[in-house]
């Protein structure tokens, strides 16, 4: 009894709030034919309601029995452990918190196994776009976004014209290109023509890097990459076009960063930090 009244004294406080709780609970599971079914499973027979109303309804007395006792106070907390309507809405908390374990343990299970389900009539898209690239970050992202977008998702890639096209880039890059449209995408090239003057290329002859970027298009369609679904845009025009935009943001990234940042990025261009022209850096 000692020790039952010390365990009473210092649990008090949280046996009340669990109270508050549980009777949220308890009402909220009350006016659910869900739940009504649940708690009759639990008793192994699904079909049998009147079981689970019966529960309903002996711990909802439990709990307005304790909340009774509870404000009464000429009862001795030994007395409240010790009574009925106490077990009863203890019984009736440990239920609610078991149920809930098992629904969002059952609920995770199923999104899980909807991430794993494959889908057949989208499956071979996904594996068509998958075997482009030799990692993906996120499988199960990939495949959401082509199921949701189908036929209107997009891929970018980009190029700074500056010579003659190698087998890898003309042969490969069409095969690659090839995939993705057949899986529904739209492919985009950013043709980096004022890049390509900027880092010195072609001697820094616009005319020249322009001439060069043509080339390299005529070479994908000899190789045989289909151009119906694909793209290219001139970083100059859509500069040019668009040039609040971009010179906002531009302006706007410069003066968040500084110049030795900024020299760390020079790798892209295949150029050295010591021997960088003012160009290179606004590249």
């Amino acid at each position: 009894q000692a020790l039952a009244f010390r365990t009473g004294v210092l649990l008090a406080p949280l046996w009340w709030l669990a109270l508050i709780r549980l009777r949220r609970e308890m009402d909220a599971m009350a006016s659910s034919a869900v739940a009504h079914r649940m708690c009759a499973s639990l008793q192994g027979t699904a079909s049998d309601e009147k079981l689970a109303l019966q529960f309903l309804n002996v711990t909802t007395e439990g709990l307005d029995a304790m909340q009774t006792a509870t404000a009464n106070p000429s009862r001795s907390i030994d007395d409240i452990v010790g009574s009925r309507p106490f077990l009863l809405a203890v019984g009736g908390a440990l239920f609610c918190l078991r149920r809930r374990r098992v629904h969002r343990r059952a609920e995770a299970e199923t999104a899980k196994a909807a991430a794993r389900r494959a889908y057949p009539q989208d499956d071979w898209r996904f594996k068509l776009v998958r075997s482009v690239g030799e990692e993906c970050q996120a499988d199960r992202e990939l495949r959401g976004l082509m199921k949701m977008k189908r036929n209107k998702f997009k891929l970018y890639d980009g190029f700074e014209p500056s010579g003659r096209m190698h087998i890898a880039q003309g042969v490969f890059k069409a095969i690659n290109v090839n995939k993705c449209t057949k899986a529904g995408g739209t492919f985009v090239f950013w043709v980096a023509d004022w890049f390509a003057l900027m880092n010195d290329k072609m001697g820094g002859d616009l005319e020249k890097i322009r001439t060069v970027g043509k080339y390299l298009i005529e070479v994908w369609k000899a190789t045989g990459m289909d151009m119906a679904r694909v793209k290219f845009l001139w970083s100059s025009d859509e500069i040019t076009n668009n040039a609040e935009a971009y010179w906002g943001q531009a302006l706007d990234i410069a003066r968040r960063s500084t110049l030795a940042r900024i020299k760390k990025c020079c790798q892209i261009m295949g150029r050295s930090e010591d021997s960088l022209t003012a160009a290179q850096i606004m590249y």
